[in-house]
């Protein structure tokens, strides 16, 4: 409220928008020892987007969380991304993740870095830099 010219009802109405749009209505009367990690990771989305940001960061958004709450962080991040226009940079470790959902990776190799979209990325030759994306590859495609 401090930092902006908007009204009560509004900031009201855009923090009902930021968490309906990362699937968490009728939550915020919940206090964060009631939300699940997944949830909490959505709170956090929903308080960065409730601000209309042009591009979001989001370091580890994956880290800790179970499959199937990764794959939610997935999807939302790339309908925030779909719906919004929003350009959203993942730093991440959880690689299939990152190749499931990026259009554009980086990868940090000690002092070397190597980019490309995820195809490119998995057909790159280098085995140091394929060893990255094994777990990555569809099941039963084993070259």
């Amino acid at each position: 409220r401090e930092h902006t010219a908007l009204t009560g009802g509004e900031i009201e109405a855009r923090v009902h928008e930021a968490l309906e749009s990362v699937g968490l209505r009728r939550v915020d009367h919940l206090l964060p020892g009631e939300l699940s990690g997944g949830m909490l990771r959505r709170t956090a989305l929903a308080r960065a987007i409730v601000h209309q940001p042009r591009i979001l960061l989001c370091d580890e958004p994956f880290s800790g969380l179970d499959p199937i709450s990764v794959r939610r962080i997935e999807e939302l991040l790339v309908d925030l991304n779909r719906e919004h226009g929003m350009t959203i940079l993942v730093v991440s470790h959880h690689i299939p993740s990152t190749m499931r959902m990026a259009d554009h990776v980086l990868l940090f190799l000690g002092d070397r870095h190597v980019s490309g979209t995820p195809d490119e990325m998995r057909a790159r030759p280098e085995t140091e830099i394929a060893a990255f994306f094994e777990e990555s590859r569809p099941a039963g495609s084993l070259g």
